[in-house]
This record gives structure tokens, C-alpha cells and sequence, in this order.
């Protein structure tokens, strides 16, 4: 047997290691434990401009323009629909780094990687949830719930935050930054509805409240809906609701207006799709042990305001995609040590990198849901005078998701594109098989 990767988890991260994999002519195997390999229900997603420069790598940069929301305008409000600011955010990313913000309905986003996988249907396979993972001197062999056996080289756990993988790597840990690396100080409110009216395409609505904030996005003929909301204590760990206690908390913030004119009942009586969970914030100590590696939300979990967490998943796969790539072509059949050089490697790039994404966005989620009177004074009064969301895109922002700008080094980048932020890492230029950045 070659060298081969199991892939644990087939969500937007595991896809998107698969295609970088893919690329890189490393053989794989994704194993999702759901029955469904393309969910049914999903709020949005965005992807930030280092990561639209790996989607032009992998050539899947046009079909995913044909799905993208094209959001160009944001309009902050409280929750009695009066107008905080109204200003082109989101427009001002593509003037600034090149490659505009996406933002997609998450079913779509999660279809269009999957079916555009070569071979998806014999690589991705569904019902696969992990019993046990066993390493040997020169490998691994998963054994699924249904007693199906896989072997490989190594595992990658892209499971997300309630991972198999890594309570499989911390097996008998006591310390909780090891067998629950996480904490948990608000929860949120996704959704899909079918309301239209009083919401201006290609528009971002955010409300700004007391421990609360919404975001509403419009798509092709849905709104896509996030509530955020302040604990009253901060847990470790994660936190379910039932449906009832969804249900009851949409109705106690159903005349809270969602913009100028939509109050969020509007949007909640409508909805077609919704899930009530916990939002997990941190990031783990340790990312691998002996041929075992994680990544995305098994690793670093952040709060969505800013849209961060997909992005930094997809960082760390094309990270470790370089270094395992590499690896393989000077040592067709690496060792454990070999491996684990790789990893030590993958998590010294991306550690410091993730944790500073988590803390722009645990910040952002404070502020705009006024965590206490400083932020809330803030918000309203001093951020509008020193320029407002514009004003922060380009002092903080901009500058991370530059430094950020992680890509394959072994792809081409056909549409390369900068702005008035120059890239840290600059285009990938292939020459005679050699790689080299301009």
C-alpha cells in the first residue's frame, strides 16, 4: 500500500483538504459520519480573499463566483431599526486586497466541492462515523461504527469541534485544555428563511444590541440569518438547546427589527431551516500526536461575526498540503518522525496565525453586541468617528488576512489578483517545475 491519508469529517474543511490533495497527487480517503454528504439546511458562509486565491489555484474559482451573494454594502442598526451607519465594507475588501469577500449559502458551497471532486463518489463516503483509531509502526487503521475497517498512513481530524479524532488522540488526559480545549460565552441562532421583502440585495443588515447582535444576508430568493447572544456565564465545552428552548428564544426577541424595516419576526416566520447551538471560542494546545493531525474546528474555533473559521480552516490545509507534499517527494514512505517533523512544522505556521483570527473575532462579536458600557459607548459614538467599519476593514483586517494569505505552493494562480494591500505571500509562478513568489 502507498501512502494514503484518511480524511475524518466531510464538511467544508475536509473538502477542501480533499482538493488540495487532490492537486498534490496525494491519495485519500474522507469519511463523513452523517448519511447525507451534501447537508439540507445551512446559513452563510464567506470566504476571504486569501482563500478566494486558493479556489483560483484549484480551479474552482468561476463556478464558485456564479454562487456568491456579491455583498457589497452593510447597515448597522439597533434594535429599534434606527440607523447606526450605513457604509460599502464589504466592496472595500476587493479594493484593498483584490479579490473580492464571498459569501455563499452554505448548502450550495458545500454541493458545488463536492460534486467537483474527481472520483467524489468513491473517495467521500458517507455513514462512516469513527469507533477507533489504532496506530501501527507504519500506519493507522480506522474502524467505523458500522465495523467497516480503513487503513492509511495517517489520520487528519477535520471533525469539527465535538472531534472524534482528537478525543481519540487525548484518550485518559485529565486537563481540560486537552480533553476540551474550548469554552463557550454566547450562543447563536442560524436560519434560512424565505424573506424577501425590504431587504436590498447585495447587502449585509447587522444588529447591534445589548449582550445581542444579528446579521441577515440575502441570497438568491432565501435570507440567511444569525442571532448571537450573550451568555450569563462562560462554560467549558460545548452547549445544545432543545427545540423548545430554540423556539422560545425566537419568540422573545421577535420585535427586535433586524434592519431599518424587518423585524425579526418577520424573518423567523419564514424560516425553513434553523439550528440553536452554543458558540464554541479557542485554540488547542496541541495539534498531532504520532500520525495523527488536526485542523479547522477540531483545533481553532471562533465566533462567526467576521467569518473567519472557514477561512483559517482553509489556511491550515494548504499549510499542511505543502509540507506533506514535500515530504513525500523525497520519502515516498515516511516514518512516524518523519511525519511528526511535518506537523510540529504545520502547527508553528499556523498556531500563532489562528489564534490572532479567534481574538479579532471574539472581539468583533463583544463589540457589536455591546458586552459592556465601554463597548457599547464605543460602537455607537467613537467608531463612527474615526471612520467605522471602514475605518477598522483597513487597520485590522486587511493586515491580518494579508499576512494570512497562505496558498499551494506548487499551483499556479491564473487570476492573481492584489489591491492596495500587498500580499505577504505574493503570486505563485510555476518556471521549469519550479516555484517561485512575485
Amino acid at each position: 500500500m502507498g501512502f494514503k491519508v484518511i480524511i475524518v469529517g466531510g464538511g467544508l474543511s475536509g473538502l477542501g483538504i480533499a482538493h488540495c490533495f487532490d492537486r498534490a497527487g496525494i491519495d485519500f480517503v474522507v469519511l463523513e459520519r452523517s448519511d447525507l454528504l451534501v447537508p439540507k439546511g445551512g446559513a452563510s458562509m464567506a470566504l476571504w480573499p486569501n482563500n478566494v486565491r486558493i479556489l483560483d489555484q484549484l480551479g474552482l474559482l468561476e463556478g464558485a463566483e456564479a454562487l456568491d451573494c456579491q455583498i457589497k454594502y452593510k447597515h448597522n442598526v439597533r434594535k429599534d431599526g434606527s440607523v447606526l451607519q450605513v457604509n460599502n465594507m464589504m466592496e472595500r475588501v476587493g479594493v484593498a486586497l483584490g479579490h473580492p469577500w464571498m459569501c455563499f449559502h452554505r448548502p450550495q458551497l458545500h454541493d458545488y466541492l463536492y460534486t467537483s471532486l474527481p472520483e467524489h463518489q468513491s473517495r467521500i463516503l458517507s455513514s462512516q462515523g469513527v469507533a477507533n483509531i489504532e496506530k501501527t509502526a507504519n500506519g493507522v487503521t480506522v474502524t467505523c461504527t458500522d465495523g467497516t475497517v480503513h487503513e492509511g498512513s495517517m489520520v487528519i481530524g477535520a471533525d469539527g469541534v465535538n472531534s472524534v479524532v482528537r478525543n481519540h488522540m487525548f484518550k485518559g488526559q485529565t486537563d481540560p485544555k486537552f480533553a476540551e480545549p474550548f469554552t463557550t460565552s454566547y450562543r447563536a441562532l442560524y436560519g434560512c428563511s424565505t424573506w424577501t421583502t425590504d431587504v436590498a440585495p447585495h447587502t449585509l443588515y447587522e444588529m447591534h444590541g445589548d449582550k445581542i447582535s444579528t446579521q441577515i444576508i440575502p441570497g438568491t430568493d432565501i435570507t440567511m440569518f444569525v442571532v448571537y447572544e450573550r451568555l450569563p456565564t462562560t462554560v467549558r465545552g460545548s452547549k445544545r438547546y432543545s427545540e423548545e428552548e430554540k423556539e422560545e428564544f425566537a419568540k422573545s426577541i421577535s420585535d427586535f427589527n433586524v434592519s431599518e424595516k424587518v423585524k425579526f419576526g418577520d424573518i423567523w416566520g419564514t424560516t425553513t431551516w434553523s439550528y440553536f447551538s452554543g458558540l464554541e471560542e479557542g485554540i488547542a494546545d496541541l495539534w498531532y500526536t504520532d500520525r495523527t493531525v488536526l485542523v479547522g474546528d477540531t483545533v481553532h474555533k471562533m465566533t462567526p461575526n467576521v467569518g473567519l473559521g472557514l477561512n483559517s480552516g482553509w489556511q491550515s490545509a494548504a499549510i499542511l498540503t505543502n509540507g506533506l507534499r514535500r515530504l513525500l517527494q523525497s520519502t515516498p514512505e515516511p516514518t512516524t518522525d518523519d511525519l511528526n517533523k511535518v506537523f510540529q512544522e504545520y502547527q508553528g505556521i499556523r498556531k500563532k496565525n489562528a489564534s490572532d483570527m479567534g481574538g479579532l473575532s471574539g472581539l468583533y462579536t463583544r463589540v457589536v453586541a455591546w458586552n459592556n458600557p465601554i463597548w457599547k459607548l464605543a460602537d455607537q459614538y467613537i467608531n463612527p468617528y474615526i471612520g467605522g467599519d471602514c475605518a477598522l476593514l483597513d487597520l485590522l483586517v486587511v493586515p491580518l488576512v494579508a499576512k494570512q494569505g497562505n496558498t499551494l505552493d506548487f499551483l499556479e494562480e491564473k487570476n492573481f489578483k492584489s489591491g492596495k494591500s500587498a500580499w505577504k505571500q505574493g503570486r505563485v509562478t510555476l518556471l521549469k517545475d519550479v516555484k517561485t513568489e512575485v
